[in-house]
């Protein structure tokens, strides 16, 4: 999950104060989405699974 949001390709919003993240995994197989809100002043990655048609470009 980190390597794919340190690395993304691209993020989007996501609704309800959540930005998504698209990235690799570590192999780059697959691509996982990743689900990052703020919360008490940090980052929290609250989503994270394989590339949905939705997030794609």
């Amino acid at each position: 999950m980190l390597h794919a949001y340190e690395f993304a390709l691209y993020h989007m919003d996501g609704g309800d104060g959540v930005t998504m993240y698209v990235g690799p995994t570590r192999s780059g197989d697959p691509l996982l989405e990743i689900g990052v809100a703020t919360r008490w002043g940090m980052r929290v990655i609250i989503h994270a699974m394989p590339l949905r048609n939705r997030y794609t470009r």
